[in-house]
């Protein structure tokens, strides 16, 4: 359902706030919201769509007083060489005070360079091609979801099935 915002542009974050405004102000003790989690950015239209309805979501969030992290790329997506395409929601989350969120998954165990855009510190290579293009600002920075997924407590898997360990 997400992705059909996302596939408007901007428009799809005017209907987002169309649909969630009640939901959102019916809980004035939250301040920052999370908008569009794991987005899909495999082509540059769906990163442009994504930039798009992000800078215009994170726009309608000021003007009610809110903040958000936005962007919540899971593991592996977007390939650094797509950041310049986010330029503008760098620029604006810096400068507003709006938290870029990724996914960064398999700590410290990864032998494949081949791996590590893929699953492991993502979010510095995505900077440094915004560097790259141009782009000095920098927004604060939220790391989340750093498990392994299915490594749920009292069950095997995710990162007990890995070789990750606990001290990792």
């Amino acid at each position: 359902y997400e992705g059909s915002y996302i596939a408007q542009g901007s428009a799809g974050a005017d209907r987002w706030w169309d649909d969630m405004a009640g939901f959102v102000s019916a809980r004035p003790w939250i301040k920052t919201w999370e908008f569009i989690n794991e987005p899909s950015v495999g082509s540059a239209s769906e990163c442009q769509n994504l930039a798009a309805c992000t800078l215009r979501w994170m726009q309608l969030a000021q003007a009610r007083g809110l903040k958000g992290i936005v962007l919540n790329f899971s593991q592996g997506t977007p390939e650094p060489a797509m950041a310049p395409y986010f330029a503008d929601v760098i620029r604006f989350a810096a400068a507003n005070g709006f938290t870029i969120g990724f996914h960064e998954y398999w700590y410290g165990r990864i032998g494949d360079p081949s791996q590590y855009t893929w699953n492991y510190m993502r979010f510095p290579r995505f900077f440094e091609q915004l560097r790259l293009s141009g782009v000095r600002e920098q927004p604060e920075v939220c790391i989340s979801e750093c498990g392994i997924d299915g490594g749920v407590m009292g069950r095997v898997g995710g990162w007990r099935d890995s070789g990750v360990s606990y001290q990792d």
